[in-house]
């Protein structure tokens, strides 16, 4: 089952370019297929399905939009229709994934070599690729197209969500520990080619929470924080190497405009959430109602708040508030302490900048999946394993 939910969990990712509805809509009839054999084999074996208390708020997203639906809440009723497919997926992989945590490590080295793997496909795709997806088709742009990625954040928050898991496994699997850390610069390197300074920001920092989970779960102890943070400083100057920083580098000196078109969009985000803070306007709902109180005509269509956080709130009001937070609230101690998990933090604190929950829902699934086996699965280093 851990090898099925892996298949399922990469093919998501693998078509996020696809813009046709077959795309995600397999990729969540094949999680909802997976959660229903757990169930099954459960019932088969006389015993039922192992539940953890995160499976909670993912469950309660999907039940509060049903009653926006109920009680003509949701002033799109097709779009929250959608958007409670795309969150009973998400819970359908968390589901699967809490049946699978005994088989933690075998999904974490598939993760960790499809990471690398994707991550050094993207940048050579981008480099000569000339914006198509695996140098075949069409992604409607010329730049900056990583692999499947065609928005280069996205790219840098599946880096920063995979760099710790393939640290993690440079730090437990000692034979191929250098083959591993090498994956790792790659994946910086990735960060640095894409040129996202945001991306930049939330990868050093998920590099820090690795460094310091390491630390106060015992795993690192006296001289080796020393060698460990020398060796993520070689690995950051590594991936410089590797992917060059003159992009990057321009970016952070440079002025990007839609870095500045993000107050107003977040502005007026805000006023949509006083108009309704305890109902929302509906899940999936944000780019139909955002027209409407948009303080200033960016030009553009807008259909995120580019704000995790606030696109919650303004669709789905305190209850979707409450869901998130208890969600983090309970995993952030827990992936803190297994390590390999930091970067699912990372990604999250990336929501307050960015919309990486939002527009692709394979890859929220993953976050997710993550977050979850990290969570729920023992951990494995001791302070003997350095």
């Amino acid at each position: 089952m851990s090898t099925a939910l892996f298949l399922c969990l990469a093919w998501g990712i693998l078509t996020l370019w696809v813009r046709d509805r077959w795309a995600v809509s397999s990729f969540q009839v094949g999680a909802l297929v997976l959660a229903a054999i757990s169930l099954v084999r459960s019932w088969k074996d006389g015993k039922p399905p192992r539940w953890h208390p995160l499976l909670w708020p993912l469950a309660a997203i999907p039940a509060w939009g049903l009653v926006q639906l109920a009680l003509g809440i949701s002033v799109d009723p097709w779009n929250t229709s959608e958007a409670i497919l795309i969150w009973a997926g998400h819970f359908a992989v968390a589901f699967v994934a809490v049946q699978v945590a005994g088989e933690a490590r075998r999904l974490r080295i598939l993760l960790a070599g499809f990471g690398v793997t994707l991550a050094v496909e993207s940048m050579m795709q981008c480099w000569t690729a000339g914006g198509r997806v695996f140098w075949l088709f069409d992604s409607g742009y010329t730049e900056r197209v990583f692999g499947p990625f065609v928005y280069h954040n996205k790219f840098a928050q599946f880096v920063e969500l995979i760099m710790p898991i393939v640290l993690f496994q440079s730090m437990v699997d000692r034979k191929r520990a250098l083959l591993w850390f090498t994956g790792a610069a790659l994946l910086f390197g990735g960060i640095l080619a894409s040129a996202s300074r945001s991306g930049l920001l939330l990868a050093l920092l998920a590099l820090g929470l690795f460094l310091a989970a390491g630390f106060v779960s015992g795993a690192v102890r006296g001289r080796a924080v020393l060698w460990l943070a020398l060796g993520l400083a070689l690995l950051c100057a590594g991936g410089a190497v590797l992917a060059g920083w003159t992009g990057t580098l321009e970016r952070l000196t440079g002025l990007d405009p839609r870095f500045d078109l993000r107050v107003p969009i977040w502005k007026s985000t805000l006023a949509m959430i006083r108009e309704r803070p305890g109902v929302g306007f509906g899940l999936g709902s944000f780019p139909i109602v955002y027209p409407a109180y948009a303080e200033l005509d960016v030009g553009l269509t807008v259909n995120t708040a580019h704000q995790d956080w606030l696109q919650w709130v303004a669709e789905g009001g305190l209850p979707m508030l409450l869901a998130m937070l208890g969600f983090t609230g309970m995993a952030a101690p827990r992936l803190f302490r297994s390590i390999w998990g930091t970067g699912v933090l990372a990604v999250l604190l990336h929501g307050l900048l960015d919309y990486p929950m939002h527009q692709t829902p394979a890859f929220a699934s993953l976050v997710i999946a993550v977050a979850t086996l990290s969570a729920t699965s023992e951990h494995e280093v001791s302070p003997r394993s350095l």
